[in-house]
């Protein structure tokens, strides 16, 4: 990856200089080893997320593994440090706070794409990017 060091120093003009054919695995490694939310959509529309100070809802974390939704292989695959929209970070475990608690890796229904709803938080990869996936009928 020749582009990667100079990226990191944060020159956007490097990064217009990428051609397309590799612009897509220069994303992939420009947010480093961290996982964003993704916001939710609702009504066909996108919408990001507000501060709601939400005890277990995930703002970020260690990026998720290689697998969709599959939880982060950072500190020896044995958990991740999540920061919650309340302030706190935590190291859990698994990709769920608590038994029951939304997966903090996937959508409601199961993808690592924008929530489904307000409360269904996703974290994605820095390379993900919040889409609408149509279920074909």
């Amino acid at each position: 990856m020749q582009y990667r060091a100079v990226l990191s120093e944060g020159l956007p003009e490097e990064l217009e200089s990428v051609p397309d054919e590799q612009l897509e695995q220069v994303r992939g490694t420009m947010g480093g080893s961290y996982g964003y939310n993704l916001g939710y959509i609702r009504n066909g529309r996108y919408y990001p997320t507000k501060d709601r100070n939400r005890t277990y809802f995930a703002l970020m974390a260690d990026a998720p593994g290689s697998l969709p939704g599959s939880p982060s292989l950072h500190h020896g695959g044995r958990g991740q440090n999540v920061l919650f929209e309340d302030g706190r970070v935590i190291f859990i475990r698994s990709s769920r706070p608590y038994v029951g608690a939304d997966d903090i890796y996937s959508n409601d229904n199961g993808r690592v794409a924008a929530g489904v709803h307000l409360d269904d938080s996703v974290i994605g990869p820095s390379s993900a990017r919040p889409i609408i996936i149509r279920d074909p009928k």
